[in-house]
């Protein structure tokens, strides 16, 4: 007990240092409860719903060993990133060891389930891919021109991008030091850039081949 005063008495004082910082601080309890427990999972996160109702995506960090002071410079610094292809940050949890970060969740979900070639989800076409290749190199683009210095990992891939109403693709940006991502380069953002290219445009020509685009249709 003494140990959880302690941290929760060094983490105020941290947070106190930080007063204009717009992301709310969550417990861990409180993530349990906006997630129903973990209870569904989407892509590397999890569902879940503030109080207010709002959707929200909830990100895990598990086996994060990073300070709670370093961590939450982190999320300040993502948190004042602005740009309309990049998923806003709206929360973080810091509690014990537990580390977690909470964005807002657009209203067409990940792009996973739209390329699927598993699901049954209606099908992007080539005009709707190509407007979410350009939103997510503009995104890329804006990171390697506002960071001088390399804080941040982007998670390139169909299960951590976000779809809008009108289809504008957003990148989930994690800090630096997250577990299972290795610190990269802008170079190696531009090559994970063309894997996710050629992966989308691979399975496009499956679903074309499988009858699973409506001919003439096209979200």
């Amino acid at each position: 007990m003494k140990r959880e005063y302690d941290d929760h008495k060094r983490i105020t004082k941290i947070l106190k240092n930080h007063k204009g910082m717009r992301p709310r601080r969550y417990s861990y309890a409180e993530v349990k409860e906006i997630t129903n427990n973990f209870a569904k999972k989407l892509g590397t996160m999890h569902k879940g719903k503030l109080i207010d109702q709002t959707l929200v995506a909830v990100k895990m960090l598990n086996g994060s060993k990073e300070n709670a002071e370093d961590f939450i410079n982190e999320v300040n610094r993502i948190s004042r990133l602005q740009h309309v292809n990049m998923l806003q940050m709206v929360g973080f949890c810091v509690d014990g060891e537990t580390r977690a970060l909470i964005y807002e969740f657009p209203p067409n979900g990940i792009l996973e389930k739209f390329i699927s070639l598993e699901g049954h989800c209606r099908k992007l076409g080539w005009e709707k891919l190509h407007k979410i290749a350009i939103g997510i190199a503009k995104g890329i683009h804006y990171i390697h021109q506002e960071t001088t210095k390399r804080n941040f990992t982007l998670d390139i891939s169909p299960q951590s991008i976000f779809l809008d109403y009108n289809f504008d693709p957003k990148i989930l940006v994690l800090p630096d030091y997250i577990p299972h991502f290795e610190t990269v380069s802008q170079k190696e953002d531009v090559y994970n850039f063309s894997v996710f290219l050629t992966d989308i445009v691979g399975r496009q020509k499956i679903s074309w081949k499988q009858g699973i685009l409506l001919s003439g249709m096209d979200l």
